[in-house]
């Protein structure tokens, strides 16, 4: 319904024309397909005001003729004055797998384009995974604590995950290395690093005291305290004040004076008084991610073996 009048923006198409994004024949073209579907939902945004809200792989089509990505199903989308404005849904809608960290641990929070943004990079990375050997051991733990645990939640029918994506994100490096990909590692990395350098911008402990859901699996756990997610502590959110380290990194990214780093750089934390997680960082927009997505268009490394069944097959 929304997405009519965007039906002309390149990139988006309302029905299923083409094959899935599994059938991408290197990881230079995958590049291109998330790529295409990216800039699309760009688009979308800022000429439509208008948000996809479930971006994933089964979303994600090929064109079989030009070999270009779309971004199919806009059903659940909506418009820009609706997430401004707009009460917040207890109730998801998407894949679970692709949602971003902060959409899992906390489901009573606003949704937000940076949700949409980060649900690419887990699209991304998953894709890899399936299609890339790599130098994890137990590949069907880390892919079911990155992209399947969740647990009941004290609200009926709203569950809670995303302590793994909360890790991932805590850390500048990538959680698993390709074999034998120097390209591919060098994008992830890229990857990692900036939504690392994102994530340390979101007060966690705001977004904890206002957005956190009761972890319990029965009525009798209703009476006991709750303590906070299991998740690996983040770093306290960056000021300009007392956090060196950060504006150093920042200063190198933009190629800023260290004590311009901050005033100059575009990347702030959240103003007070405005919603925890409504930060200025790398995922709050598509530039950084089409801008890292480009540098990594010629890899032409063909796509392997089906790294979930050959490996989940191993461990069974």
């Amino acid at each position: 319904m929304l997405v009519v009048f965007s039906s002309n923006l390149p990139g988006i198409v309302l029905r299923e024309i083409g094959l899935p994004p599994t059938e991408f024949e290197d990881f230079g073209e995958l590049t291109r397909i998330i790529l295409d579907v990216i800039e699309a939902h760009r688009e979308a945004w800022d000429e439509a005001g208008v948000l996809h809200r479930a971006v994933s792989v089964g979303n994600i089509l090929i064109d079989p003729v030009t070999r270009s990505g779309y971004l199919i199903d806009w059903d659940e989308s909506c418009l820009r004055s609706e997430i401004e404005n707009g009460p917040v849904e207890p109730y998801r809608v998407g894949t679970w797998q692709f949602y971003s960290a902060l959409t899992l641990s906390y489901p009573r929070k606003p949704y937000r384009l940076s949700d949409d943004v980060e649900s690419f990079v887990h699209v991304f990375r998953w894709l890899v995974l399936r299609f890339h050997s790599t130098e994890i051991r137990n590949l069907r733990t880390f892919v079911d604590a990155e992209y399947e645990s969740n647990v009941r939640s004290a609200i009926s029918g709203i569950r809670v995950g995303g302590d793994q994506k909360l890790r991932s994100f805590s850390t500048p490096t990538s959680l698993f290395k390709v074999t034998r990909n120097d390209s591919l590692q060098g994008l992830l990395e890229q990857l990692a690093y900036n939504c690392f350098l994102h994530y340390q911008l979101i007060d966690m402990d705001l977004m904890h005291a206002r957005y956190s859901v009761p972890h319990y699996t029965n009525p009798q756990a209703a009476q006991q305290p709750k303590p906070k997610p299991d998740h690996a502590p983040i770093p306290t959110p960056p000021r300009p004040s007392d956090d060196d380290r950060i504006k150093g990194i920042i200063a190198e990214i933009f190629d800023l004076d260290h004590d311009d780093a901050w005033s100059e750089s575009p990347w702030q934390a959240a103003p007070p008084g405005t919603d925890a997680c409504d930060v200025v960082g790398f995922l709050s927009d598509h530039a950084g991610l089409v801008n890292i997505f480009k540098q990594a268009v010629d890899n032409n490394t063909p796509r392997q073996a089906d790294q979930f069944h050959l490996r989940f097959c191993e461990q069974d």
